[in-house]
């Protein structure tokens, strides 16, 4: 078990080195996670599962005030908080996740802008806004999650 984590954790390390993930505001240079000064939302660019997948940016919204959209038959897990865009062009979606990205990463402050893996993200008191290089990804607030 040990192995594995260890060697899962060097994954990541190198995978996140080869993207050249970056910051701009408090949240610093060569960062691969973030979350919102509110603590609301938590943001990870995932590791690439085999070379050439596209990278993967999830956030997560910990509080909502709205109700779940209906949870597809397929999903047997967590429904409705998770987010993600990857690199390719195509729109944000939902994610059925078991599991969550929230930890202690760096805050991104209000007005701050978070760039890496091809993707940018905007922090703003009314919510975060991600988009990958072809425009598509989420506005996520805890009032509202919108998709394009």
């Amino acid at each position: 078990m040990t192995n594995f984590f260890s060697y899962s954790i060097c994954v990541a390390v190198a995978a996140f080195a080869v993207l050249g993930v970056v910051c701009s505001g408090s949240a610093g240079a060569e960062e691969l996670a973030f979350r919102t000064p509110s603590n609301n939302i938590h943001c990870m660019v995932e590791p690439l599962l085999e070379p050439g997948d596209p990278p993967l940016l999830r956030c997560d919204v910990m509080q909502r005030d709205n109700a779940d959209p209906p949870m597809p038959a397929d999903c047997d897990a967590d429904w409705g908080t998770a987010f993600y865009v990857t690199g390719r062009d195509e729109p944000g979606a939902r994610m059925c996740a078991g599991d969550t990205v929230k930890g202690t990463a760096p805050v991104l402050p209000y007005g701050g802008t978070w760039r890496g893996a091809g993707f940018e993200c905007l922090s703003e008191t009314s919510g975060l806004t991600c988009h990958n290089g072809s425009g598509h990804g989420f506005s996520l607030s805890r009032r509202v999650q919108r998709l394009f």
